[in-house]
């Protein structure tokens, strides 16, 4: 069924588990594609004799006659189909809603349908369900929204273990262990228990839960509703971390993380009640399981993507685009509280003939070399970046103007003395520069940089005339 990709189905099988009655798709020929546990027991088939099959063949009557009604009545302008119907289940007649909803790509063409039975009897659990089923897509759908506001890797797992929290409200509290080189698991996130016994815990693979349960690497949610039981039987030392009000935690239920076909860490979610966890906030777990790897590939094709918009790709330093996006917060600073700083424009002396005599190769080393050791150089308060070919601009804070002149005459001097090793070659780093004081020779960038850019030129003629 083509309107089903690989993530997609991955999402769809995990759905499946969540909703709690019987549900199935049929793609366009009326062929079921999928099918929950549910279905099957509704049936009372198994699953491998009813994929692949049409429905006339499988169905009670009424609903066979449904679906074929509905086959004629599902269309673009109404993709859905309702009708209650009267079905012998186990020698009772029980109402059952018939609910199918058509999939159509833009031209209108059907593509395929899904459909649930819904006993009456059932509405009032399903109610309640939907509600626990809603809230985890809000959970999906938040964590894909933020991402782009993330910084780090350890603010996403914050941002996913309080949206976990809110899906499953059975649990109220939980936390986030990533495995180390030493495959060892330490959390990295954590809401709802007492903060200072967080920082210094750790455990081996082979002492969790899931290894003590199963004696091999985990593969699925564990859930532990006696807990204390559990640990009795298991011979495990009583390691257990206390909730922020002091409580025992009573029941427990762990996902592992698998990334890339490993072990990635663990999501748990506990509770200080016994017996609090069920069927349902497995899959609701499994389910935000199965997301976490495509939250972290987001998130780290976001960094990349972010990272290339800010950076030059030869040097690494920050690209002119992002360095000007940096001065204008800077200015709106140091203009509010009179704040002075300094503002330099380099320029690589006789990079042309570098070029020209020993090829780019050697040029492009040459603006990495400077770049490297500049970086370096400079104050972890300063800001550094290319400005364009073999023009660099900086940023000088904390430094009045003679300093920052002494400082610089004599870097340059140092890379004088010591020239760029190329190819068997030895290549001067002759720089120069024009340094313009903010606030003293002017407030805006424009008129700064051209001051900077005249200083520099009549620096550089100084140094070829000597």
């Amino acid at each position: 069924m083509g309107f089903i990709d690989n993530h997609s189905e991955r999402v769809i099988e995990s759905l499946m588990k969540t909703v709690q009655s019987p549900l199935f798709i049929l793609d366009s020929e009326s062929k079921i594609k999928y099918c929950n546990d549910l279905f099957c027991k509704f049936l009372n088939v198994n699953r491998s004799n009813i994929l692949g099959n049409r429905t006339d063949h499988l169905f009670p009557e009424k609903l066979a006659d449904a679906i074929s009604v509905s086959d004629h009545k599902i269309n673009v302008n109404e993709p859905e189909y309702k009708e209650s119907l009267y079905i012998n289940i186990n020698g009772y007649e029980e109402i059952i809603n018939f609910h199918r909803s058509g999939f159509f790509d833009k031209q209108g063409r059907y593509l395929g349908s899904s459909c649930s039975l819904q006993s009456i009897n059932q509405m009032r659990d399903l109610e309640e369900h939907s509600i626990r089923v809603m809230r985890l897509k809000d959970a999906i759908l938040a964590i894909n929204n933020y991402i782009k506001d993330i910084t780090d890797l350890i603010s996403l797992f914050d941002l996913i273990l309080e949206k976990v929290l809110l899906a499953i409200d059975h649990a109220s509290v939980g936390c986030v262990l990533l495995l180390d080189d030493n495959r060892k698991l330490r959390i990295v996130s954590a809401i709802g228990y007492c903060m200072q016994n967080i920082g210094g815990f750790s455990i081996d693979v082979e002492d969790t839960f899931h290894w003590k349960e199963a004696a091999s690497e985990p593969s699925e949610t564990l859930i532990i509703n006696d807990l204390q039981d559990f640990m009795v039987s298991h011979n495990m030392p009583d390691t257990l971390l206390t909730d922020e009000s002091g409580n025992i935690i009573r029941s427990t239920m762990s996902t592992p993380l698998i990334v890339e076909g490993a072990l990635y860490g663990f999501i748990n979610l506990d509770s200080r009640e016994d017996n609090i966890f069920d069927e349902t906030d497995r899959a609701l777990l499994e389910c935000i399981r199965s997301q976490v790897p495509v939250a972290i590939s987001m998130f780290k094709a976001f960094e990349h993507t972010l990272y290339e918009s800010q950076h030059d790709t030869l040097t690494k330093l920050y690209n002119r685009r992002y360095f000007e996006n940096i001065w204008s917060v800077i200015q709106k600073k140091a203009l509010r509280y009179q704040e002075q700083f300094h503002l330099v424009l380099f320029d690589l002396n006789y990079f042309k003939q570098v070029n020209d005599r020993y090829g780019h190769h050697a040029g492009d080393r040459l603006l990495q070399f400077f770049a490297d050791e500049m970086i370096r150089w400079f104050r972890s308060s300063d800001i550094f970046a290319r400005y364009g070919g073999d023009e660099f601009v900086a940023l000088m804070f904390n430094a009045d103007s003679v300093n920052c002149k002494k400082r610089l005459d004599e870097k340059r001097l140092s890379f004088l003395e010591r020239p760029l090793e190329f190819d068997g070659h030895q290549i001067s780093c002759n720089f120069s520069y024009g340094l313009v004081c903010f606030g003293t020779d002017g407030n805006d960038f424009e008129s700064l940089i051209g001051k900077a850019d005249q200083r520099m030129y009549e620096h550089k003629s100084r140094v070829k005339s000597s």
